[in-house]
């Protein structure tokens, strides 16, 4: 499951970017064509994200078509997935050329959250968006 490895740096960086305001939306923007299964991607920022100002936050997912290109006829199609076939021939294989992505593009806060009962924000461990490319 690799979704574990994309949520940590996701996490640290909506953590960081939240300056301990409640977190309410997490917006990604996923190519067709990375692997990503969302229920096991929610589960991984839900175990990582516990306890933290973004603990509740919603999970958004924009899709993106991929695009291909045939390694047979070199025509350039939309994808789906990865063994879509060539409209052009009728072929699979395509050289992928883009849909692999995933880049966090939205957060959405609240006001701050309450820290006088001794909670204590979280503190990323990341500078920067990771996942911006």
């Amino acid at each position: 499951m690799h979704e574990l490895s994309l949520a940590i740096p996701i996490s640290e960086y909506v953590l960081q970017e939240s300056q301990g305001r409640n977190v309410e939306e997490i917006v990604l923007d996923v190519g067709m064509l990375s692997g990503i299964v969302p229920d096991a991607l929610d589960l991984a920022l839900q175990v990582v994200l516990q306890g933290t100002c973004a603990e509740e936050a919603r999970i958004t997912y924009e899709w993106q078509d991929g695009e291909g290109q045939c390694r047979f006829c070199n025509t350039r199609f939309p994808m789906k997935d990865v063994l879509d076939v060539c409209p052009g021939c009728g072929q699979m294989g395509a050289k992928i050329l883009s849909g692999t992505q995933i880049r966090l593009t939205g957060l959405r806060f609240s006001p701050r959250r309450d820290t006088s009962q001794g909670e204590k924000p979280s503190t990323p461990m990341a500078s920067n968006n990771p996942l911006q490319g």
